[in-house]
């Protein structure tokens, strides 16, 4: 996907409201500034549920605050199965 698509969107853009309901909790304490790592399935009308692992560390700016997160995802579904 290329940058100029991504940039400027938030993350409920690309999973849908369903699936950021279950990360919401994540997410808001990544924005307090706490890394948070969890595991968590998403469901996918359209294909089938997958299983992540994600990593989410703040991103805070010269002054200490926070003014976004970066996010490491990993698809774990396959590991999951085996």
């Amino acid at each position: 996907m290329p940058q100029s698509s991504v940039l400027g969107r938030q993350i409920v853009d690309f999973i849908g409201a369903e699936n950021y309901s279950r990360i919401e909790k994540y997410v808001e304490r990544a924005l307090a500034g706490e890394q948070v790592s969890y595991e968590q399935t998403m469901v996918y009308a359209e294909r089938r549920n997958r299983d992540f692992h994600a990593t989410l560390v703040p991103d805070f700016d010269l002054e200490k605050n926070v003014v976004g997160y970066y996010a490491l995802v990993i698809d774990i579904t396959e590991r999951k199965e085996a």
